[in-house]
């Protein structure tokens, strides 16, 4: 990549660096989800 042609909105890297995999966002999303149906609200 030429330096002189590099736009601030571009981010070095690809999707699985600057985003995450496929794979491992479900993943994530998936563990989020279940920790929320497992674990009850904290009674303050």
């Amino acid at each position: 990549m030429d330096p002189a042609r590099h736009k601030e909105t571009e981010k070095l890297g690809g999707t699985c660096l600057n985003r995450g995999c496929i794979a491992s966002k479900t993943m994530i999303a998936s563990a989020a989800v279940t920790h929320l149906v497992a674990v009850p609200p904290s009674s303050a």
